[in-house]
């Protein structure tokens, strides 16, 4: 196999740094890819603008939790929707065993439902081939889930999976044909990730109250402790919650700034994405990216590419539709 091809010309996250990519392995090791946290960091730095802290927390738990072996490093994100707190695990899911579970349509075990708190499990042993899986659990708008639902229930499901313990997994109406299986969570190292309105702190005010979203410049730089979750007004966490988690990063608004050079960059415009998805020459005149620089400030990068996806749909449709170049 000629993978070793090319790679003394380029860095050793680029596409082009092996002609030929050997077999993953399956337990997804990352030793030989990423053997330092700095390296995971420049990996999803190749990818993702911004949210350096988001990626340097995830660079260094990875590091710990796959190569080292250290456990419990469980973290929080905290972040506007459309903010690229989900995207940075999807792109994780490159190196190692990635589940990423929504939580809006999310039920505890203890109630009847398609989508429980044990899926995302069940999902990572399918993934890992194994009852005692080494990977990564993603709960996406967790936030969802506590406030719909009864949260002394929940929490006490989270709990044991995060303390590390066996919990069942499979069907609720698991048969001697079809019985539930045990899973070990030891391995697991699980992020929990939300909006959490009105939690977020910022260090440029006057005064270090919380504050409405509405009144917080995009340049200012978030941070929020255990104490402000705790004492946040209807708090949805509780001691034995937060004494699990060793990480707490807010992630930074989208500005109109950082939305431009998102958009000029190669590396990170979603321009580019869509041009190999739709094989398709794009370009924005001036007007549609200033246009998509005020949208991304409400909307995020999720927003500026259901935008563009629209105005492509549009314009294939007053085109020819074997077009090779769109200007939006």
């Amino acid at each position: 196999m000629l993978y070793e091809q090319n790679q003394d010309f380029y860095p050793w996250y680029d596409d082009r740094h092996i002609t030929v990519r050997p077999p993953r392995p399956n337990n997804y090791a990352i030793s030989n890819i990423a053997n330092s946290p700095r390296r995971i960091y420049e990996f999803l730095d190749s990818k993702i603008a911004g949210n350096d802290e988001l990626k340097r927390t995830v660079a260094c738990a990875v590091y710990s939790h796959f190569i080292l072996g250290v456990t419990g490093l469980h973290g929080l994100v905290i972040g506007n929707s459309g903010c690229g707190k989900s995207f940075i695990f999807k792109v994780l899911s490159e190196l190692v065993p990635v589940v990423i579970a929504d939580c809006s349509n999310m039920s505890p075990a203890t109630y009847k439902g398609t989508c429980r708190l044990t899926s995302p499990l069940e999902q990572l042993c399918k993934k890992t081939e194994s009852y005692t899986p080494k990977g990564i659990v993603v709960f996406d708008e967790y936030d969802k889930l506590l406030e719909k639902q009864a949260n002394l229930s929940v929490e006490s499901e989270v709990l044991v999976m995060m303390t590390g313990g066996d919990v069942y997994i499979g069907s609720e109406n698991a048969s001697a044909d079809k019985p539930n299986m045990l899973c070990s969570t030891d391995g697991i190292l699980f992020f929990f990730c939300g909006t959490f309105t009105g939690l977020k702190k910022y260090k440029s005010k006057g005064t270090l109250g919380f504050v409405s979203q509405q009144t917080i410049s995009a340049d200012d730089e978030p941070y929020v402790t255990k104490d402000d979750l705790l004492e946040a007004k209807g708090s949805l966490f509780s001691n034995e919650f937060l004494g699990r988690i060793s990480s707490i990063t807010s992630v930074e608004n989208m500005s109109e700034e950082k939305i431009r050079y998102i958009l000029k960059d190669e590396r990170y415009s979603p321009i580019t994405q869509l041009s190999k998805k739709y094989n398709i020459e794009l370009y924005l005149t001036d007007d549609t990216s200033e246009r998509l620089c005020v949208l991304g400030r409400d909307y995020g990068l999720r927003g500026i590419t259901n935008e563009i996806n629209s105005l492509i749909q549009k314009s294939l449709f007053e085109t020819d539709a074997h077009v090779k170049e769109l200007t939006l």
